[in-house]
């Protein structure tokens, strides 16, 4: 598998990836995005898998960060994933231009996107990973 990006928060950890498993029959199943969980850093279970959305070959999902109460956004060419609960479960939302260049406090998360005018990038914030805003930085490249 290739590891795109790790995130950790009040003990757990947060793993981005794409890569080929085996079937129960043996067989080599298509490669998919898979987001993978732990809640001590070596153990890790699969919570989220679904096919490539983006065929260009890059990670559906590049970049993720803890963000609000317990809660983790991934960010990328397939849009904007969205864990409220510590991880476990995982909500796809299209985002168009997705957020880029992400940094978080722990608790709020601030990216540029792609969405001033002549093509700027300007910065955006989140404290729950589905509602994002426009914060108030002028526009041009911010991050």
């Amino acid at each position: 598998w290739s590891v795109f990006a790790v995130a950790a928060k009040d003990g757990v950890f947060v793993i981005t990836a794409a890569g080929a498993r085996q079937g129960s029959a043996g067989e080599l199943l298509d490669t998919q995005q898979l987001v993978l969980r732990s809640t001590d850093g070596f153990n890790f279970e699969i919570v989220y898998e679904q096919p490539y959305i983006n065929t260009s070959g890059q990670s559906d999902f590049g970049e993720i960060k803890p963000v609000g109460e317990g809660g983790f956004v991934a960010s990328g060419r397939g849009g904007v994933l969205v864990s409220t609960d510590a991880g476990l479960t995982w909500t796809r939302r299209a985002m168009d231009p997705p957020p880029k260049q992400m940094r978080s406090n722990g608790s709020v998360v601030v990216a540029s996107r792609t969405t001033g005018s002549s093509g700027a990038n300007e910065c955006w914030y989140t404290t729950n990973g589905a509602m994002w805003r426009r914060s108030s930085a002028q526009e041009g490249n911010v991050l």
